[in-house]
């Protein structure tokens, strides 16, 4: 099944967290699909640290279009 990327602190503000089940909305493919998923807790960051989440979707969704992941190694912000 498809993953997505979102922030810890946006799953965090739907009251959930690791291991539990989200709805995402998608308003910016036809249709504005709405998906479920489970927030993988292997994979989770919290918000107060690197503030990432990660989420296995129920199913593919028509148009989404997914983007390359490319290492950070030898970057870094400002």
């Amino acid at each position: 099944m498809p993953l997505t990327l979102t922030c810890a602190h946006v799953v965090e503000a739907a009251e959930q967290g690791p291991g539990r089940q989200v709805r995402l909305v998608f308003p910016h493919l036809p249709n504005q699909p709405e998906v479920t998923g489970v927030v993988l807790a292997d994979r989770w960051r919290a918000s107060a640290k690197e503030d990432i989440a990660v989420v296995r979707l129920d199913r593919v969704l028509r148009g989404a279009v997914p983007l390359p992941m490319r290492s950070a190694q030898g970057r870094q912000g400002p």
